[in-house]
């Protein structure tokens, strides 16, 4: 299984950004798909909203890490490239959360950070799993 999986992460890294990116983009909306109806009924039309915005916040994170990620490869900007990238996927989403909850907006009433904590494991892992395959495939090609 281990082999298989790790194969499957390698194949995905393979991918060009912009193959990689519609993926990205697809788990995103197959994500939306399943809670627009959820948040639907339980706070309506501003429900809805809250879900398609933190979808788009977290999705424009992973996108912006993923190209950054993309334009800084190699060992000698491999520390740059983990901390930019940490930021871009991380600081989006907390920074833009935490700026709608102390405004108290109705996006919070209607669950913004809940969707936010749906999305973003979820987009992450998927992210975690281009970058360790391309970390992976240079150390295969040498051997």
């Amino acid at each position: 299984m281990k082999d298989g999986l790790g194969r499957m992460v390698q194949a995905l890294a393979a991918w060009s950004l912009f193959a990689r990116s519609l993926l990205l983009i697809a788990t995103a909306c197959l994500i939306s798909a399943l809670l627009v109806p959820v948040a639907y009924s339980q706070h309506g039309v501003d429900g809805v909203k809250a879900c398609v915005i933190a979808g788009s916040i977290c999705l424009f994170g992973g996108l912006s890490a993923m190209t950054v990620s993309d334009t800084l490869p190699g060992p000698d900007l491999a520390i740059a490239n983990l901390l930019f990238t940490i930021f871009l996927r991380l600081g989006i989403p907390i920074g833009i959360c935490v700026f709608v909850f102390a405004m108290g907006d109705r996006l919070v009433d209607a669950g913004l950070v809940y969707y936010l904590i749906v999305f973003y494991p979820v987009l992450l892992l998927l992210e975690t799993a281009f970058s360790v395959g391309q970390v992976a495939m240079p150390a295969q090609q040498s051997e």
